[in-house]
């Protein structure tokens, strides 16, 4: 009884000292919600050759395509159509519908997707979260690659050349994990991002949030890096779901952003099983080690005393100790016991 409380004793310090040595992770870091805040997430397109474009002027009424200005760009965009069903746990179902023109013949174009996205903020707070792409349908042939901070997909053939307009549909899922606020949730996303080296026109928008929102918190902002405030934004809200549009023309390596903050908990956020079994997994692989080895003690405890000892405990006898030890007995074992009992007086040699 005694060695099964010792055995028992041990499993539990065992215990103990693997869970006081688990790490406890955040999945997001710590920055206090500011209202002035802005956030700059990187992301670029790269085209082969082109731009984007929206309905041109609000005032002309023309595509890019139309106006002379742009004319020495390899394409341009005429509309740029972006559809974003936003789900609990943060992740974004995006549809972006891109009507291209070709100025000169071009095999097609290319979408870059951040996978590393840098978040700076006014109060001089700076976080990075790492995205995942999944889900990628295009409407025309395509080829996909990824780098470590970039989900690339060329759209096109090799045998291809296009001139003119020209249609592209691309669809994916957008995971960026937890948002970085302390204190608040909060939608934050590039719907223009400021990689492009083309103008872009006709760029509208649809959001569908998941849940109820307060529009007072709603905000849009672009220019270089998308961060600035802007007036050529409108839109409205119907229900969960906002719409709107550019009232202009997106210039090279500018962006159009928008920005909603929501109360604390408005996102719930699932577990990633993979990431979930590659942190469990380890740990509970060195506990079984743990168990084992403290079980393998406890059942051999006299084998492991004899190496301690060059004699058996007083309450073996020389063929109990051989029998533990090797777990048989020989002979040789038998002889032993007769020179111990002789020993202890029992019998006389």
């Amino acid at each position: 009884m005694r060695k099964q409380k010792q055995c028992l004793c041990k499993v539990i310090v065992c215990l103990t000292l693997l869970l006081s040595m688990m790490p406890i992770t955040t999945v997001c870091a710590k920055a206090d919600f500011n209202t002035d805040a802005y956030i700059n997430i990187d992301e670029s397109y790269v085209y082969d050759g082109g731009c984007c474009d929206y309905n041109a002027s609000a005032s002309s009424g023309k595509n890019v395509s139309q106006m002379d200005e742009y004319s020495g760009y390899d394409y341009v965009i005429d509309s740029y159509n972006v559809q974003i069903n936003v789900n609990e746990d943060n992740t974004f179902d995006i549809t972006e519908n891109i009507n291209v023109y070709f100025n000169q013949a071009r095999h097609g174009i290319y979408r870059e997707i951040p996978l590393v996205n840098t978040v700076y903020r006014i109060d001089g707070t700076v976080s990075k979260n790492r995205a995942k792409v999944s889900n990628v349908s295009v409407s025309e042939q395509s080829s996909k690659s990824k780098t470590s901070d970039m989900y690339c997909i060329q759209i096109g053939s090799e045998n291809v050349t296009v001139t003119g307009e020209k249609e592209y549909t691309i669809k994916y899922t957008y995971d960026i994990g937890a948002d970085p606020l302390k204190n608040a949730d909060e939608f934050y996303f590039n719907i223009i991002g400021s990689g492009w080296t083309s103008p872009i026109g006709g760029i509208t928008f649809t959001i569908n949030m998941p849940k109820k929102f307060d529009v007072r918190k709603l905000g849009f902002s672009a220019g270089y890096g998308g961060i600035f405030g802007t007036d050529k934004v409108e839109y409205e809200v119907n229900g969960n779901t906002i719409t709107g549009g550019y009232n202009g023309i997106i210039s090279p390596l500018e962006g159009l952003t928008v920005r909603l903050e929501l109360p604390e908990g408005y996102f719930t956020y699932r577990i990633d099983i993979l990431v979930f079994i590659s942190i469990i997994l380890p740990i509970v692989l060195v506990l079984l080690s743990f168990i084992s080895v403290v079980k393998n003690d406890c059942l051999t405890g006299i084998k492991h005393s004899s190496f301690k000892s060059p004699y058996p405990p007083q309450s073996v006898n020389s063929l109990e100790a051989a029998f533990w030890y090797k777990g048989r007995a020989t002979s040789s074992d038998v002889t032993s016991l007769l020179f111990y009992l002789a020993n202890k007086g029992y019998i006389a040699v």
